[in-house]
């Protein structure tokens, strides 16, 4: 197994081996490593309450490579403490595995001081700054992998709705090990300037235990801090119901999902009647509706507009459709109000709301708001998916298209994905579209809750 082969297999992207090379595999003992900074070896297993970890022997065993058969599987933890990264880096030498798969870029850099010949998976913030890659694209020596961080601007965009929040902000704590804590806050300071807010500390030091949490906090309290920013380091991860304790005492605004926060899965059967499904007395088999009406759970007195464009604005603002211009189907806008088909921004989305709250959101399949000048290639995009809140779009703008040859966007962009394949059918790929998402998102953001529609 070669690095390439694995980080695909991680995106949840594999595509099966040739057989004869699958039939050596079996005959032949793997080895992997897998490293977390914070996490006991009992978590990165099979059965694990982790997705993350729960995903990575999915794939393997869906490939072939089964622990206790013909893969061999070594765990080690850094504890959270950071003067055992190094005694980790020295274990995985003498273990020699075949590949090593990391999920933090401070233990990363121990293991890369150690071995440039293992290839190495990590999952960790930006790579370029943390030193961990010069180039993203053609990631050099012995490293690959996904960054967990869009980029620095999604904290700069943190730092703007704490803003929001408290429009008299001046002084934001950035809560961070110091191993993390100037790769992410020289940056940061840049964007804070521009904002008129100031970055401040101090870093956590080891051993990053809640004593050390406890204390960097209300030193940023005596320091004047007015908000907290904190970032997604497994080592901060690790002490997040502590964090979220200390900012309500502090009374510290902070932006982030609380914990447990649900993933919401939210479908609009365009033109289906409300007597369809097979929980309401409908011909349509549900069983998962059904299961979870018989657990008591049934709603029943859903409003309809009776058309699917009032209906989808209603749904996903909450408002009544006069109130966010969609009193008819876009093609039909008039100059009235009500009707114009233009969605005020003061009109949130759930997108928008819940992207706001720590959440990733996509929206797959049919968006019939776009107003017809606004549907080429030329924009403005405001009123797509993506500019409602939804970070990622896959699906048709107007009111039908076709399910073999669909006129399909991925965000913006036009694509045509039933090109060569004649036993394409639209369903499908939105189907599995919508599910790669899905293990995407569980696989690099397991703590993060997401929204799909």
């Amino acid at each position: 197994m070669n690095r390439r082969e694995l980080i695909i297999l991680l995106g949840g992207g594999a595509a099966a081996w040739p057989l004869a090379a699958r039939a050596q595999q079996r005959v032949r003992i793997r080895r992997i490593a897998i490293v977390n900074p914070v996490a006991s070896p009992e978590v990165m297993r099979e059965n694990s309450d982790s997705i993350f970890y729960r995903s990575i022997f999915f794939e393997l065993r869906r490939l072939g490579y089964i622990e206790g058969e013909n893969l061999v599987v070594e765990r080690l933890s850094g504890e959270g403490r950071i003067e055992r990264y190094a005694e980790v880096a020295r274990e995985l030498l003498r273990l020699k595995p075949e590949v090593i798969v990391v999920n933090n870029a401070r233990i990363l850099a121990y293991i890369r001081e150690a071995t440039t010949t293992i290839p190495i998976v990590a999952i960790s913030g930006d790579p370029i700054l943390f030193g961990i890659l010069s180039n993203v694209s053609r990631p050099e020596g012995n490293v690959t992998g996904f960054s967990a961080d869009a980029s620095i601007e999604i904290h700069g965009k943190y730092l703007e709705y704490l803003q929001k929040l408290k429009p008299d902000l001046s002084k934001v704590g950035l809560l961070a090990p110091r191993l993390a804590w100037e790769p992410y806050g020289r940056p940061l300071r840049a964007i804070a300037e521009r904002l008129g807010v100031e970055i401040i500390g101090p870093p956590l030091e080891n051993p990053l235990g809640a004593a050390e949490f406890r204390r960097v906090i209300a030193a940023m309290v005596d320091t004047g801090a007015n908000g907290l920013l904190a970032t997604a380091s497994a080592e901060v991860s690790a002490h997040r119901a502590l964090i979220v304790a200390l900012a309500e005492r502090y009374q510290l605004p902070a932006i982030y999902p609380s914990a447990g926060a649900p993933n919401v899965l939210l479908i609009l059967t365009d033109d289906v009647g409300f007597g369809a499904t097979g929980t309401f007395g409908g011909p349509i088999e549900t069983p998962n509706f059904q299961r979870i009406a018989d657990n008591g759970l049934r709603y029943n007195m859903y409003h309809t507009t009776a058309l699917c464009s009032p209906t989808r604005a209603a749904l996903i603002t909450g408002r009544n459709h006069h109130s966010v211009a969609s009193g008819d189907i876009t093609e039909f806008a008039t100059g009235y109000p009500g009707y114009n088909s233009l969605v005020p921004k003061s009109a949130g989305s759930v997108g928008a709301v819940l992207k706001e709250n720590g959440y990733n959101t996509a929206w797959f399949g049919k968006m019939h708001n776009v107003p017809d000048w606004m549907s080429s290639q030329a924009g403005p995009f405001d009123l797509w998916p993506n500019g409602l809140g939804f970070e990622h779009f896959y699906g048709f703008l107007g009111g039908d298209s076709d399910q073999w040859h669909p006129a399909l966007y991925e965000n913006t962009k036009p694509v045509e994905p039933y090109v060569g394949k004649p036993d394409y059918i639209l369903d499908v790929d939105l189907a599995d579209k919508a599910i790669t998402w899905m293990q995407m998102q569980h696989a690099l953001a397991p703590n993060k809750p997401w929204l799909m529609y």
